[in-house]
């Protein structure tokens, strides 16, 4: 028989044919014949091979001509697996670096709004480790230093992106390569050694009009707690029992700063001063060990999660434009309650006015609003910043359990009987009255113009806005624990018993104001030329970027909830602190900062391909930055890598079935990293506030003389 091109009927050589389910099997020759021994008067016969559908018949014997099995062709199905630095886009036979990519379809598998997520959950090499910090740290390749940044680059349709990451929406993105090795990532100089992310948005197409809706709810049940391994109870207990008999608390309990004492040790205490009986010791010890503090935040403070996505997407054109608009909108509420709304817009055409140029223009908008929700297991310590295992937050009835905080309770309640503000903290209700809300808003402008010169050669000019700003208010209205115990703190009793609060009454609110301004400007040269067995791919170019970012902070006392209304306060004196027994001025939290960050760079790359099996690939840049760095009269910082690529399943004498595409690839190159804190000298920041003492300017020290 023989097994074919079902287009144009040309014999296909190296197919494997199969009879049945056995595994009798033959591969075709150089023009697609094979031959068989069959024993069955029927038979199937099923052909295979790569880049085409698999095709089965049924034959019976004797056959009075060959048997034809033709196969259809499948890779106009199959998406082009292409390498994108950023700067170009390769195929990925043609790139001797390490790299993954992910296309659309496989980021569509997943449905988080975070699009870094995404990325971890699919690509080699990424880590996302969320771990206990606030800040869920990103790797690529694990950890690359031990000082200085750790975070990759993220670069977002060809320029480095300044923003949050989680304004991103991952609907918008249809590809991801993630650059490795020095070979893949040295394009980008200064930025790379701790690899490079890039994410390329949706483009619109040059005919038909497309329309995509996308509408997702995922509900989370509450995180089962108990799987987190822990100390019982009891056993945390007995530890302390142990620890309190050798003295280990003694300095605490008799400190004149009153420092919180776990309720299990407080119990200790009332036993040894005569004030509790054994049997009552043991009796309140045996109801602590009995708590959970896991099962205490599951059944009180968390919830199941909720998050909604909805996704538009229109895109369209004719043969001289393709454009693409996009409206996305978020709606999540995590598993304690904090609330997440995004919403995106992006538009971007491609205009193709004459044969040789063409011009695109892009706005991509921003608005993302979120609100605080309750405290998670883990988040209330008591001493020194550890949390006990046995932490109560509510009574069988349900009702507020109060939890040491700040100062010894026994201290606390020893002052009832002066008219201060309640000094009890109660976690289950107090995050009601201590909220946090941010907005931020981002917009990105970008266009460009390209230039068909000559056959292969091309122009380019790119230029890139980015604005983000930022504002985020902390509200600790009256109610609140956190203000009730800065009032309390600076309260001064009289001998007579009466309170003055140098503190005025009232909420306390810090208003954060952040904005960051970025202008980007590139030009580029591109060659891509290919004759005969040859194929040269290269590039050259330089940028320019400047990164300019503001802050203004704020605090407001005495805050009135109905009115807004605030009150003033004297910064200028030491007050005497109720507890402590010392002195300290009130916090005075107003600031103003400011900072400018400007980049030249120079780059170059190339790339040699023979015969489509054989590469080898050069690349080249020099940075510069207004940047003090190592040494004092050296600005300009070279990076460089060189790598070699051999395609070896497209050699003749490469036949396995079970391997079909095999790549041999070496890589040696020089990359580096920005870290502002190894500096040459030792700089100094200008404060915004005068001295309490002196009353003059201050300055700080920034960064010390650190080489290394």
């Amino acid at each position: 028989g023989r097994v074919t091109d079902a287009q144009d009927g040309q014999g296909l050589s190296s197919a494997v044919v199969t009879v049945g389910d056995s595994r009798q099997q033959v591969r075709t020759d150089e023009y697609g014949y094979f031959t068989l021994e069959l024993m069955q008067y029927e038979n199937t016969l099923t052909a295979r091979m790569p880049g085409y559908t698999p095709h089965t018949i049924r034959i019976q014997l004797p056959l009075t001509e060959p048997a034809i099995i033709p196969l259809t062709p499948t890779v106009a199905e199959i998406e082009e697996v292409t390498v994108s630095t950023g700067y170009q886009i390769l195929p990925k036979e043609r790139s001797t670096g390490s790299f993954s990519t992910l296309g659309k379809e496989a980021l569509q598998k997943q449905v988080s709004t975070n699009i870094i997520e995404r990325i971890a959950d699919l690509a080699t090499s990424v880590t996302f480790d969320k771990g206990t910090s606030p800040d869920s740290q990103l790797m690529v390749r694990g950890l690359s230093t031990i000082n200085g940044p750790r975070a990759p680059l993220i670069v977002l349709d060809e320029f480095p992106y300044e923003g949050d990451i989680n304004n991103i929406n991952p609907n918008t993105i249809e590809s991801v390569t993630v650059l490795k090795d020095a070979a893949a990532a040295s394009i980008w100089g200064a930025r790379a050694a701790n690899g490079v992310i890039v994410l390329t948005s949706k483009k619109g197409r040059k005919s038909g009009l497309e329309v995509d809706f996308t509408a997702v709810t995922t509900l989370s049940d509450k995180p089962d707690l108990m799987e987190i391994r822990s100390m019982s109870s009891a056993d945390f207990i007995e530890v302390e029992r142990e620890l309190f008999n050798r003295g280990f608390y003694n300095s605490d309990i008799s400190s004149p700063a009153h420092p919180v004492l776990s309720p299990a040790v407080e119990l200790l205490r009332r036993h040894r001063a005569g004030q509790l009986s054994s049997a009552a010791l043991e009796e309140e010890l045996s109801h602590l060990k009995a708590v959970d503090s896991r099962q205490q935040f599951r059944q009180h403070m968390y919830q199941p999660a909720e998050n909604r996505q909805y996704f538009l997407n229109i895109a369209g054109g004719s043969d001289k434009t393709a454009w693409i608009s996009s409206l996305g909108y978020d709606d999540n509420t995590s598993a304690l309650g904090a609330s997440y709304k995004r919403w995106n817009t992006r538009l971007h055409n491609t205009w193709k006015p004459w044969q040789n140029v063409t011009v695109s223009t892009g706005i991509t908008f921003t608005d993302t609003r979120t609100k605080n929700g309750r405290p998670g297991y883990g988040s209330i310590p008591m001493r020194n910043g550890n949390a006990v295992p046995y932490l109560s937050l509510a009574d069988v009835a349900g009702n507020p359990s109060v939890v040491a905080q700040t100062y010894d309770q026994r201290y606390k309640e020893s002052l009832s009987a002066f008219p201060l503000l309640d000094w009890n903290y109660r976690p289950l209700i107090d995050w009601q009255d201590d909220r946090t809300s941010g907005e931020q808003q981002e917009i990105i402008l970008n266009t460009g113009l390209g230039y068909h010169i000559v056959p292969g050669l091309e122009a380019d000019v790119k230029y890139q806005y980015q604005r983000q700003q930022n504002a985020e208010i902390q509200n600790h209205t009256a109610d609140s624990y956190y203000a009730r115990n800065y009032i309390n703190s600076f309260a001064q009793i009289s001998n007579a018993g009466a309170v003055t609060f140098i503190v005025p009454k009232g909420g306390i609110r810090d208003h954060y104001i952040t904005g960051s301004e970025i202008h980007n400007l590139r030009g580029q040269l591109n060659f891509n030329k290919e004759w005969g067995p040859h194929h040269v791919i290269a590039l050259v170019g330089t940028e320019m970027r400047r990164a300019a970012s503001e802050a203004a902070t704020n605090r407001f006392y005495g805050v009135n909830e109905i009115n807004l209304a605030t009150a003033s306060v004297d910064y200028t004196r030491r007050y005497p602190l109720l507890a402590t027994g010392g002195s300290d001025y009130i916090r005075r939290s107003e600031s103003m900062s400011s900072r400018a960050t400007n980049f030249v760079s120079l780059f170059s790359n190339a790339a040699y391909t023979f015969n489509r099996k054989y590469t080898l690939s050069g690349s080249v840049r020099r940075d510069a930055s207004n940047l003090f760095g190592l040494k004092t009269n050296d600005q300009w910082n070279p990076f460089w890598s060189e790598g070699l690529g051999w395609e070896i399943s497209a050699e003749n004498f490469y036949n396995v079935d079970f391997l079909p595409y095999l790549k041999l690839r070496g890589s040696y190159g020089f990359n580096g990293n920005i870290n502002p804190a190894m500096v040459a000298v030792s700089t100094i920041a200008y404060d915004t506030t005068v001295s309490y003492d002196t009353g003059t300017p201050t300055a700080r020290i920034e960064n010390y003389y650190n080489p290394a």
